[in-house]
């Protein structure tokens, strides 16, 4: 998915070298045109108690997945990784995850799924996690990565993408991970 390169006057924009290198590899040839950066907005750090209230959180650490609730985005995987985890490792550590649900998965009880949420509720889901999990393998750019960066949050990340790895790498903000005994 090239979804954040766009053609412009025979050049093309990326957001980073590897998508940039995805482009060069698959097509075979060497696009001109620049790196740029992307801006978001900065907001203070926002206040997780509501949103801690309203999934039923309490004071448990809990890891978060933001995005589309699909196979295709990991979001699966991350299920099964963290379901094997808690197998092996007792404790208060929960998952939620954020956004629209595509897949059932069997419930689990420290796994929730708090639907979509506006802005706001977002922030403060990324304030009040442990560490944002992005277990996409097709990320093209991650701006959830980004947010949770602005909120002072450690993500694990995809470490067969190689665009999460590359900006895992560059932030120093995110361990990237390649497959279960990793995670």
């Amino acid at each position: 998915n090239y979804d954040t390169m766009f053609r412009l006057a025979d050049a093309f924009m990326f957001f980073t070298p590897e998508e940039r290198r995805i482009v060069s590899e698959r097509f075979k040839f060497e696009p001109e045109g620049p790196t740029v950066g992307m801006g978001l907005e900065v907001h203070e750090r926002a206040d997780p108690a509501p949103f801690r209230q309203q999934v039923g959180l309490g004071t448990d650490p809990y890891l978060l997945y933001v995005g589309r609730i699909e196979p295709a985005k990991g979001a699966l995987e991350a299920y099964r990784f963290f379901e094997a985890f808690k197998e092996r490792n007792p404790g208060s550590l929960k998952f939620v995850f954020v956004g629209d649900k595509l897949v059932d998965f069997p419930d689990h009880p420290d796994v929730m799924h708090a639907g979509y949420l506006d802005e706001s509720t977002k922030r403060a889901a990324l304030a009040g996690c442990f560490a944002l999990f992005q277990p996409s393998y097709f990320e093209s750019f991650s701006i959830v990565l980004c947010e949770a960066w602005l909120q002072r949050r450690p993500a694990l990340v995809q470490g067969r993408s190689e665009v999460l790895a590359g900006q895992a790498r560059r932030a120093k903000g995110a361990l990237p991970y390649r497959g279960f005994a990793e995670f």
